[in-house]
This record gives C-alpha cells, sequence and structure tokens, in this order.
C-alpha cells in the first residue's frame, strides 16, 4: 500500500476510534472481543488456539492503527470495558 494512503488510513482510524467517548468505547468491546488482553492458547484444542491467535491479531493491528494515542487511551479503554461489564451484569 502506498505510503501516503497508509498514513491516512491511519489518521481515519485514530480519528473513528480515539477521537470520542464513543469511539474509544467501540474499540474497546472490539479489543475485548479480539481477546486482547488475554491468553490465546487453548491447551485442549490446537484449532481453537489458531482461532483466539487470529481474533488476537485483527485486535493488535487495530491497536497499531491508532498508534501512540491509542496506546495512551488504553487505560481509559479498561476503565470504559469494567463499565461495560458492570452495566451486562445489571443487565442480567
Amino acid at each position: 500500500m502506498e505510503a501516503s494512503i497508509q498514513r491516512d488510513l491511519k489518521d481515519d482510524y485514530r480519528k473513528v476510534f480515539v477521537g470520542s467517548k464513543e469511539g474509544r468505547r467501540v474499540l474497546t468491546d472490539l479489543l475485548q472481543h479480539c481477546g486482547v488482553l488475554r491468553q490465546v492458547i487453548d491447551l485442549d484444542s490446537q484449532v481453537q488456539t489458531a482461532f483466539n491467535a487470529g481474533q488476537q491479531s485483527v485486535g493488535l493491528l487495530l491497536m497499531d492503527l491508532v498508534d501512540k494515542r491509542g496506546y495512551d487511551a488504553i487505560i481509559e479503554m479498561e476503565k470504559l470495558g469494567a463499565e461495560l461489564t458492570k452495566i451486562g451484569e445489571e443487565d442480567t
């Protein structure tokens, strides 16, 4: 991919995911579903391990695309993730 297109795409990802509270909330949810902060290895299943690793690689790509500001926002995302978990528990 051409360098200027790649740079523009990274800027777009930052604007969408880091530029607002809603974007950070969506990114947090995606990263949780991708298992970025959990172990991918399933000792009982190589297939599940491969699936988990694939999911995690998508989350890591997202983190890379949002760049440093995204990494700086991880603490905020973890807080939002805890809030989402709490809300989910209250709904059940």
